[in-house]
């Protein structure tokens, strides 16, 4: 599928591999609340989720999150659905999923 003119969030976090549990929660609760308010058609669809993790050198985990949203005005939907808040819900002090 072609992307161009697409909205991408992609974000890396590093994590100690004795809190890769920790993260596998978190995600698997963002992908809870993805699927339940995020619009799958249409002119504000988000049309790719994924969530990669490799294990990286020094006992870190690295954890790959993209998102694709279709465009007109899909950076001010992300926006709105997140809150405005600069935390991931499933993550202490979220307002999301727990």
């Amino acid at each position: 599928m072609d992307h161009t003119g697409c909205t991408q969030l992609s974000i890396r976090i590093a994590s100690p591999v004795e809190l890769e549990s920790e993260g596998d929660r978190i995600f698997a609760a963002h992908a809870e609340w993805i699927a339940r308010t995020h619009h799958r058609s249409g002119d504000r669809a988000l049309l790719q989720y994924l969530v990669a993790k490799r294990p990286a050198r020094d006992g870190v985990v690295v954890f790959h999150l993209t998102e694709i949203y279709q465009p007109p005005g899909s950076r001010t939907t992300w926006s709105r659905r997140s809150g405005g808040t600069r935390s991931m819900p499933g993550t202490p002090g979220s307002t999301g999923v727990r």
